[in-house]
């Protein structure tokens, strides 16, 4: 096995470059915040008018042309808000009958969008915490503490101060702050929005305030080591790769004989914190050998080629995609962060070289990514771009989305939205290194945003926590039973810094990027995002248990049937087994009748299964609605339902049966002989089933008929 150097990830939150310093700085801006869900229309129109207005291109916003205004506005302003669509008409020159819900087409293009607050009156609802009292979610949702009568409005409660741990109230509107750049001098903008917001209403005295204080807590990049910048000894030793390259380019050339019409594009979204693999040469980016150019979505600048258009942060400070390793004042593991990501997404060293993946019948790529910076090269990220990032996505549709961010606050209505409002893109988030649930609030701590969004909670999240590459989940890898859906090898991964040199990092960021990497290969074939999520999920091999770090010491402790393993599916990605979707997959231990002493074997079989009779999976059903079933190291069963991706350990019925018509014996030794021959259809000895998966074929046909 060839060796490659170690790189240490170091957690570094201050003494940054100037790019560090600048996250979100002011310049010409003010930052203001909304603290009503209606505002005064004097507030509203003076906004609108002196602060500077949003224009869209097609490359940063490829599908803005089909969305209607309405879904734009709510992009942008959360909610309707009185008067804000006659200043837009007026800025657009559009009659009062302008049909708000068709999608704009093309004229998107040469719109004025007028500046906004942020307001979304989406209804929620809380569970009191003993260390969450009232008080705190208002401030969370409102931006500023309350009197006794303004929580008693917001929350519709009257014994506001006799809420007790446990009891659930709901949460009727939330507002975040917003940037703007005013068009006039600066002090006049925010004495007059000072001005028009004081709008008594007997409760409270203005609608909206200055946010003059930055964020307690900073959203920065997930990485995976102590703030010392020492090594944690979770990884040491671990050189496990992640998949079979070699069956993984069998599988997608048998996909590509078989599947006439796949999805010409498949976009792919990276926000990390930029991409230093390439370089400006003249008009034109030249790319370093790991990166092929034709993978990119590349959009030009005045006639330069440009890999993103710049995110601003400030009317002084623009971000962008590419940067020089050299030039940031950071440790060059985390300089390099988004550039190791972006290699692992498109396969990392083992599908090196990766031209030939994402090559079409026509040699065209038919992937697409893009690289949104969210910072220049440091650990902390822009608030603001993270904004501008959920902007892009929500108008641009791709496929999937990598997140390997932390956000500050759990607080975040822009994200969420984008989520709700975008079911075709899959997001797929690190879960973050702390050794600690994600969905935790115990002490000072608050759920991880975007980490525990996973789960049931969102079919079109991702959750990614990191395993060792042998099946057991790392000491480091944050966890949820309920919102880390799977985990992924995130010890030693082996892609490249700065596009040449290979360097191995370790986190639960790694590991994300390779389940984007199935992700992308199964949206060629058209599963949707809840598909590859249920597809990855039910394909994955349970894992073995998890590593504890005692004294120093790494101790490997057994998964226990009767115990949560704390990972929603209870798996690890297996990336060949998910490019099976096509097929009902079934994986048997039998050993030859002619010898009593021979060992016993594994067979993988394709075809077609017939699953019947009475099975438990955590509730009475039959074995059609079951969609795996899978054999613990202990020799339990675990199997996954049609109506759930979190598995039960199953009881099986005496009726219960499995029977299969071959199509296909898998990994057939060179010159050996099959099993199995195909057409051939027995019934399975449940003793030597170790697991089925049916196809996805089964999958929606079975969810459709629900």
């Amino acid at each position: 096995m060839r060796q490659y150097p170690l790189m240490t990830l170091a957690c570094v939150l201050g003494g940054l470059a100037l790019e560090a310093s600048a996250i979100d700085s002011p310049g010409n801006a003010s930052t203001f915040r909304a603290t009503r869900p209606e505002l005064p229309d004097a507030l509203v129109n003076y906004v609108a008018t002196h602060a500077e207005p949003r224009l869209l291109d097609r490359a940063t916003y490829p599908a803005a042309h089909q969305v209607s205004a309405q879904a734009m506005i709510e992009l942008l302003c959360g909610k309707r808000q009185s008067g804000y669509e006659t200043v837009w008409r007026e800025r657009n020159d559009l009659p009062s009958t302008f049909d708000m819900h068709q999608p704009l087409g093309e004229q998107v293009y040469a719109m004025n969008w007028p500046a906004c607050f942020y307001i979304t009156d989406t209804s929620s609802e809380f569970v009191v915490q003993p260390n969450r009292p009232l008080s705190v979610k208002f401030v969370e949702r409102i931006g500023r503490a309350g009197t006794t009568q303004e929580m008693q409005q917001y929350f519709q409660r009257a014994n506001v101060d006799k809420v007790q741990p446990g009891e659930t109230v709901s949460l009727p509107f939330a507002t975040e702050s917003v940037t703007f750049t005013p068009s006039v001098d600066r002090a006049e903008f925010e004495r007059e929005v000072a001005t028009r917001a004081i709008d008594p209403d007997g409760v409270s005295r203005t609608a909206a305030m200055r946010v003059t204080t930055p964020p307690k807590l900073a959203d920065e990049i997930v990485t995976a080591v102590s703030e010392t910048g020492v090594a944690l000894p979770d990884c040491v030793g671990s050189q496990a790769t992640p998949f079979d390259a070699v069956r993984v380019r069998h599988l997608l050339s048998a996909l590509r004989r078989d599947y006439k019409k796949p999805l010409d594009t498949v976009t792919v979204m990276v926000l990390d914190n930029g991409f230093s693999a390439a370089r400006l040469t003249g008009t034109e980016l030249t790319f370093a050998s790991k990166f092929p150019k034709p993978l990119f979505q590349l959009s030009e600048n005045n006639g330069e080629e440009e890999l993103e258009s710049p995110v601003a942060i400030s009317d002084e400070v623009r971000l962008q995609s590419l940067i020089q390793l050299a030039d940031v004042n950071a440790p060059r593991a985390i300089a390099g962060h988004g550039t190791h990501v972006t290699g692992t997404v498109i396969g990392g060293q083992w599908m090196d070289p990766v031209s030939s993946l994402f090559v079409s019948g026509d040699q065209e790529s038919w992937l697409r990514l893009r690289v949104i910076p969210l910072s220049a090269g440091t650990q902390r990220v822009s608030r603001m771009a993270l904004n501008e990032a959920m902007f892009r996505v929500g108008l641009s549709q791709p496929k999937i989305v990598n997140m390997s961010v932390r956000y500050g606050s759990e607080q975040d209505l822009k994200l969420r939205k984008v989520i709700g409002d975008n079911r075709g893109t899959l997001f797929v988030v690190a879960a973050g290194n702390d050794a600690r649930d994600v969905s935790s609030r115990y002490g000072n701590q608050t759920a991880l945003i975007p980490a525990s969004l996973g789960g049931d909670e969102n079919p079109n999240v991702i959750s990614v926590g990191a395993e060792n590459g042998y099946g057991y989940l790392t000491p480091f890898s944050n966890f949820s039973a309920s919102r880390v859906d799977i985990a992924a090898l995130g010890c030693n991964v082996a892609s490249t810094l700065d596009g040449e040199q290979v360097e191995l990092l370790s986190g639960t960021s790694q590991a994300a990027a390779l389940v984007s990497f199935a992700a992308t290969l199964l949206a060629r074939y058209g599963l949707d995002a809840t598909g590859i999520k249920r597809r990855l999920l039910i394909s994955g091999d349970l894992l073995e248990g998890v590593l504890r770090l005692d004294n120093g010491n790494l101790r490997k402790v057994a998964a226990n049937d009767q115990a949560p393993v704390r990972i929603y599916s209870r798996s690890r990605v297996n990336i060949e087994k998910a490019l099976l979707f096509n097929r009902d997959y079934l994986r048997l231990r039998v050993t030859d009748t002619a010898s009593s002493d021979a060992p016993a074997k594994e067979v993988e079989l394709l075809g077609n299964l017939q699953v019947q009779g009475a099975i438990d999976c955590g509730v009475a059903t039959d074995g059609q609605h079951i969609f795996a079933l899978k054999r613990s190291a202990s020799g339990s069963l675990w199997c996954f339902r049609h109506d759930q991706l979190e598995p039960s350990l199953a009881s099986l019925g005496e009726d219960f049966q499995v029977i299969v018509q071959v199509r296909e014996e898998l990994n057939v030794a060179a010159g050996g002989a099959s099993r199995y021959t195909k057409g051939q259809t027995f019934e399975v000895a449940l003793g030597d089933l170790q697991e089925f998966i049916r196809s996805d074929t089964y999958l929606r046909v079975t969810q459709e008929g629900r």
